[in-house]
């Protein structure tokens, strides 16, 4: 399973977020909101399109999580990996 935590320096909710998928005992690439969601060299390969797409409909709600190739909200990605811990248990 692949994490991808796209968030911004000085997001509380960002800094919960990682510290709770760490907790649970998942691993995650980190990636900047900021750099994702402006076009850039690269923009059509690395998620960035996605990315932009569901910030312009959630706009200001970060963290957006990406599990494999599902874009969650916060609270969604949450209760995603927290049944998938219980599944490993």
């Amino acid at each position: 399973m692949i994490i991808k935590v796209y968030s911004k320096k000085g997001c509380e909710k960002c800094d919960s977020a990682k510290k709770n998928i760490k907790l649970m005992g998942f691993e995650y690439e980190e990636h900047s909101a900021l750099y994702h969601g402006e076009f850039h060299d690269g923009w059509k390969e690395d998620d960035s399109v996605d990315f932009k797409v569901l910030s312009v409909c959630i706009e200001g709600q970060l963290p957006i999580i990406k599990i494999d190739k599902v874009f969650y909200g916060y609270s969604e990605a949450m209760k995603f990996l927290k049944e998938v811990k219980k599944k490993q248990i």
